[in-house]
């Protein structure tokens, strides 16, 4: 696959992924009532970009550290974990 259309897919997912988010905070901003004002809101949005600054963060330092054969291990872990968990609940 060429570059253009790697390119291409890689700025129509960030594009639905941003709009999912939008779509999440609209309908958080549907709920507004006594209790559940807009700092809460804006509030939420500033933890979570600083979470996910963060943890970009600590994985790329991470990806400096550790080879790239063991980064490609890890990748496993989730599988493994949902596999797990598929069969303890079969049983």
């Amino acid at each position: 696959m060429s570059s253009f259309f790697r390119a291409i897919i890689a700025r129509f997912t960030s594009f639905v992924i941003t709009n999912i988010d939008d779509i999440i905070l609209i309908i958080f901003l549907s709920q507004l009532n006594a209790t559940f004002r807009h700092r809460h809101i804006i509030i939420e949005q500033y933890l979570e970009f600083t979470a996910l600054i963060i943890a970009s963060l600590s994985s790329f330092f991470g990806g400096l550290i550790i080879s790239k054969v063991w980064i490609g291990i890890l990748g496993l872990v989730p599988i493994l974990i949902g596999v797990i968990q598929l069969v303890n609940r079969v049983k």
